[in-house]
């Protein structure tokens, strides 16, 4: 079923989006956009996420996902 994003969804998304986790973004909109709505809104309204954001991913010290996988260990 094909529903539309109202105005106030938009500027929600708009508000929260650069610093959200997009798992969160899901919880906000309650069941009603999963991650391909939600990402596809993005792509329209062209928004991007925030030094923030990715200052919290990548810190100095975190582990890489791919660190003991079998496939890189010598």
């Amino acid at each position: 079923m094909y529903s539309r994003w109202t105005e106030d969804e938009g500027k929600l998304l708009a508000h929260f989006y650069p610093d959200s986790h997009p798992n969160a973004l899901v919880k906000l909109f309650q069941g009603r956009s999963d991650h391909g709505k939600i990402r596809d809104k993005v792509l329209k309204k062209e928004l991007r996420k925030s030094e923030r954001y990715y200052q919290g991913i990548y810190t100095k010290n975190a582990n890489p996902w791919i660190k003991g996988s079998p496939s890189i260990q010598r």
